[in-house]
């Protein structure tokens, strides 16, 4: 069995036709292309994490943001203004303004903000809406990437804000511990 190495996704349907977990089967090699979050689906969670590290009622500057995640800040913002729009954050204008999480960091899961940011989440074209593939109903392939979206889309909503800031804590307990 040979994996490749993760390519590049397009943008669009076709981009995620070519994304999440396909997986090819050609004369007998395998191979596997993950799905790649874009830079945006990444800097938002970075920032949503970085944001629910702090205490509840802290306002964070953009600019802080990004210095502390390596970040830039305009595309930051431009991420954090549609986190805004759907909810997951809290826009404060004036002097002493900045973000803050839109609602508990126990209720922010990772599917909502990568649904915010890169559109649906489908395994393959097939699965984005019933009817987008022709051969749905006798492919031997289609009830194996639902099996496996469904399984991923779980991950995703089971893991939210606070699960990562509770991973982030522990990993620094360790680092403290093998100094």
């Amino acid at each position: 069995m040979t994996l490749s190495k993760p390519q590049p996704s397009g943008r669009g349907v076709e981009g995620l036709t070519n994304s999440l977990f396909m997986v090819i089967f050609l004369k007998k090699t395998i191979l596997v292309r993950f799905m790649q979050i874009t830079r945006s689906g990444e800097y938002g969670l970075r920032g949503l994490v970085f944001l629910a590290k702090q205490p509840p009622e802290k306002v964070t500057l953009v600019s802080e943001i990004s210095r502390e995640q390596n970040i830039p800040g305009t595309f930051l913002a431009k991420i954090f203004q549609r986190l805004s729009k759907a909810g997951l954050l809290r826009s404060i204008r004036g002097a002493k303004g900045g973000f803050a999480l839109g609602k508990p960091a126990c209720e922010i899961n990772m599917k909502e903000i990568i649904e915010v940011l890169e559109g649906p989440i489908a395994l393959n074209r097939c699965l984005l809406k019933k009817g987008e593939c022709e051969e749905e109903r006798i492919c031997p392939l289609h009830p194996v990437w639902e099996e496996v979206q469904q399984h991923f889309l779980n991950i995703l909503e089971n893991v939210t804000m606070q699960d990562l800031v509770n991973r982030m804590t522990r990993n620094e307990r360790k680092e403290v511990k093998t100094e």
